[in-house]
């Protein structure tokens, strides 16, 4: 007897979970052997869970899936590929274990109504399955592939594993809710699972003029889709805003007509939709999350660390009339693909903002509040970052440099308070030579004061890269900022005679074109001052009280400072 084969005498069924030789098939209805009534399964953690007392399912579901009235989990193990055109009611809290290679086909699909519970995963007769078994259903009219059917509200539906498809019959969800039905509670924890809601119901969620429901994500690779009016994930045709909560996982929606990728189908808001982890990419006709067509307002809440790729259609907005909040210490920021970020910010109201009114397609980046700097004892470092606005510190002053001849500090420079705009890279100086010291560069929404053109040679990478120069036809040689071999800091060869070099991530390098004669070292202190060295003591000045250059008093006794440029009745001076 073979593993898994089904034998039956007048008298009885025995199933095979080990191999078994019978040579007297006379004999069969007189056979004795222990079958398995236990196996494992994959938990909501994706953990291996069992073994749990299980009821075999070999050639197709029962018309009902039922726990005998018991309100604890009663499991059903497939063990055979099968498929059945019947739509099988599930009643009570059930849970499908598909085993390794197992295809269960459900051309009715499978109901699941308001108060009864289907669990969706995979498991086997030992603890080392591969979790291979699929499940695929497709709905009849009026009825989603798994949930409800006509006038029916979605049930429980948990999915831990396995691969998953599912295809909505007219006007019925593909994970969901059917004909005036809404989606019921839907959890995904983990699997592959593809979603297909048919005319005017979502992919996962509501059915036509059914609500979104409670939808929750926690894992797995999701591709959620709606042929037309309903959401990706969300409501369906008119129907109700749910609650959306995307915790983790890869998620893929899109709605081909009238709906959002998440959110709301046609005439429906947005719902209530919260992002925590995972990687989301939202491509919804009228709009990427939010409300759908003729509707307006939802709630989209941004925590952690997840990736969002947003694309909007028809109205060219993510979100109207609604507002997305980074909350906690997170920031984000809103920008074509083509540009630096239009937006960064905490809290913004997206239809308020022109940036966002024309953007056909937005990616939502995040930032932690603050970029932390060390300056060492050099009193220089260099900073770069393409996606950020960061604002000067106290203590620090930041420049752009470029060589004309002789190396130059630009004419803008940044000091505490204001912002240094995204992609542009400086140098860092602090005046402080005794100790290294660690600074924080708080993300800004002010875009800051720009570079004067032609006022810089120094560029940056977010990650580490092999330097080059802004033209591909002219050769460069490049600088780092160092203090080489113990002497004064400044810009020094990265690789033997300026030779490309790997640059560090958010650092700055320097490039001078080689035509230039370019030398190998730039000192900051031989940077001419435009002021001359005089003998502080011989001058006279109005007023003792000395500002820096960020005008804070320094006191009276110019002895007393570190060397630098400071102010005095109105004057620079300079103290070595």
């Amino acid at each position: 007897m073979e593993v898994g084969s089904t034998y039956q005498s007048s008298s009885s069924t025995w199933y095979a979970e080990n191999e078994i030789t019978l040579t007297d098939k006379s004999k069969w209805c007189r056979v004795s052997f222990e079958s398995s009534s236990q196996a494992y399964y994959t938990d909501e953690n994706g953990d291996v869970a069992g073994p749990v007392d299980v009821a075999y399912i070999t050639d197709g579901l029962p018309s009902s899936l039922s726990t005998d009235g018991a309100s604890v989990p009663y499991y059903y193990y497939v063990s055979k590929s099968f498929e059945t055109s019947g739509r099988p009611n599930v009643n009570g809290n059930i849970v499908l274990i598909l085993a390794d290679g197992v295809e269960v086909n459900l051309n009715s699909g499978i109901n699941v109504v308001d108060r009864n519970s289907l669990t969706i995963t995979t498991g086997g007769l030992t603890q080392d399955y591969e979790g291979t078994g699929s499940l695929t259903a497709q709905g009849g009219e009026d009825q989603s592939a798994i949930g409800s059917s006509r006038n029916y509200s979605g049930g429980n539906i948990t999915i831990n594993a396995g691969k998953v498809t599912a295809t909505g019959g007219k006007y019925g969800a593909g994970i969901g809710g059917s004909y005036n039905g809404a989606g019921g509670t839907i959890t995904i924890n983990g699997g592959n699972i593809t979603t297909l809601g048919s005319q005017y119901a979502a992919g996962i969620g509501g059915g036509y003029a059914g609500a979104a429901g409670t939808i929750t994500i926690n894992g797995g690779t999701i591709n959620a889709t709606c042929n037309d009016s309903g959401a990706g994930i969300g409501s369906g045709y008119y129907g109700a805003a749910g609650t959306i909560t995307i915790n983790g996982g890869t998620i893929e929606a899109a709605c081909n007509k009238y709906g959002a990728a998440i959110g709301g189908g046609y005439n429906s808001d947005g719902g209530i939709i919260t992002i925590n982890g995972g990687t989301v990419i939202a491509k919804g006709a009228t709009a990427g999350i939010g409300a759908g067509f003729y509707k307006t307002g939802g709630t989209l809440t941004i925590n952690g660390d997840s990736a969002v790729v947003i694309s909007a259609g028809l109205k060219s907005l993510l979100l109207e009339s609604a507002t997305a909040t980074a909350v906690g210490e997170d920031y984000y920021a809103f920008c074509t693909p083509e540009e630096s970020p239009a937006v960064i910010g905490k809290s913004l109201d997206l239809l308020s903002e022109p940036n966002l009114q024309n953007v056909d397609s937005a990616v939502i980046y995040f930032a932690p509040s603050g970029i932390d700097v060390t300056i060492g004892k050099s009193s220089y470092a260099t900073l770069y970052y393409s996606k950020y606005n960061l604002e000067v510190p106290a203590d620090v002053t930041a420049s752009t440099y470029y060589v004309n001849d002789e190396l130059k500090e630009g004419s803008v420079t940044w000091s505490e308070g204001e912002v240094i705009p995204a992609g542009t890279a400086v140098v860092l100086t602090d005046n402080n030579t005794t100790e290294s010291i660690t600074y924080t560069f708080q993300v800004s929404n002010d875009g800051g004061k720009s570079a004067v053109d032609g006022e810089s040679m120094l560029y940056g990478f977010d990650e580490d890269n092999t330097t080059v120069g802004p033209d591909e036809n002219t050769e460069y040689k490049f600088y780092m900022v160092s203090t080489k071999n113990g002497e004064e800091a400044g810009f020094y060869w990265g690789a033997d005679e300026g030779g490309a070099f790997t640059s560090e991530a958010h650092k700055a390098y320097l490039a001078v074109p080689k035509s230039s004669n370019a030398k190998d070292a730039y000192l900051f202190n031989e940077i001419p001052t435009g002021i001359d060295d005089v003998n502080i003591a011989d001058l006279q000045f109005e007023s003792t009280r000395i500002y820096d250059l960020n005008g804070r008093y320094m006191g009276d006794d110019a002895a007393r400072l570190k060397k630098g440029v400071y102010i005095r009745s109105g004057k620079k001076i300079v103290v070595k």
